[in-house]
């Protein structure tokens, strides 16, 4: 096996589609796949002596969420399905730890069973654990309407900066959502799958105080792709309102299936989110080496 620079950008996209196609989830997270398609953060690929790409290890930095959550680099590595063994992954993990700038911190992040088994075996430990919640559309429960607040469509060239605000206050301190910049938004306005129409804004007057944005998938599942409630107005109910109105959007244009990443530390969400019923599908598993 060979490891080097991808040289076959359609080889790599048929790994990622077959990937995909096996797994029912993309072979890299979103955070990735946008570095690798628009910014050249190329990664390396792992191919056989037939040339085959079988296997890739991409690094990218997060710059964290402020004090609370120092910028940090992640890895993220993908496997063709049938070769997923130690000796496979082996060699990518070595690689994405040496791509890493010296002394500083990196995390490697896992969803299967193979990998996470590699990771362990040469010293990696679990530190964080990110679920993937699932529950059937449309559900039954139900939110009270938050007095004196009004819940909208995302104006573009509008509402930017409020956006950005509130989302950047609500999740300070989170390691990836806690300081998005206007061009990591314009960049995901990009994407194939923005409509502002999925994006659901929570004013009272003019003052923002949440939002829930949602996002479709193939096959009929849709996400709550970010929700967040300004600090000044955590209490009122505006969370559980904003995910019913969210999941009710989601099946009136065609999901059957709604979905959502929360971690499974997060108490306070997993409650809420089990009273809606979501139920736990599976677990990305963050890994590092914890010096004792």
């Amino acid at each position: 096996m060979h490891l080097g620079p991808p040289t076959d950008a359609a080889a790599l996209d048929a790994l990622f589609a077959s990937i995909e196609a096996a797994d029912g989830v993309p072979a890299l997270t979103e955070y990735k796949i946008m570095r690798y398609r628009d910014h050249g953060e190329v990664g390396v690929a792992l191919t056989t002596a037939a040339d085959v790409t079988i296997g890739y290890v991409q690094v990218a930095h997060h710059p964290g969420g402020g004090a609370a959550s120092p910028g940090h680099w992640a890895v993220e590595i993908a496997v063709d399905p049938s070769c997923r063994s130690p000796a496979t992954y082996e060699p990518l993990i070595r690689e994405g730890a040496a791509s890493v700038p010296p002394d500083e911190r990196y995390v490697v992040w896992a969803w299967h069973d193979a990998l996470q088994i590699a990771l362990e075996q040469a010293g990696y430990t679990e530190t964080r654990r990110l679920l993937r919640l699932e529950c059937a559309l449309p559900v039954e429960a139900t939110a009270p309407v938050t007095p004196g607040v009004t819940i909208r469509a995302f104006e573009v060239d509008q509402d930017e900066a409020a956006w950005l605000r509130v989302n950047n206050a609500a999740f300070a301190g989170h390691p990836e959502n806690g300081a998005v910049t206007l061009a990591d938004l314009e960049e995901r306005f990009r994407r194939p799958w923005f409509d502002p129409a999925d994006l659901l804004m929570a004013w009272e007057g003019s003052d923002l105080l949440g939002s829930c944005w949602t996002k479709h998938h193939p096959l009929g599942v849709g996400e709550i792709y970010i929700l967040g409630v300004s600090p000044r107005a955590q209490g009122r109910g505006l969370g559980r309102e904003l995910v019913v109105r969210g999941l009710d959007h989601l099946y009136g244009t065609g999901s059957t299936t709604g979905m959502l990443y929360v971690d499974g530390d997060n108490k306070a969400a997993m409650w809420l989110y089990s009273d809606l019923g979501f139920r736990p599908m599976r677990a990305n598993r963050q890994y590092e080496r914890v010096e004792v």
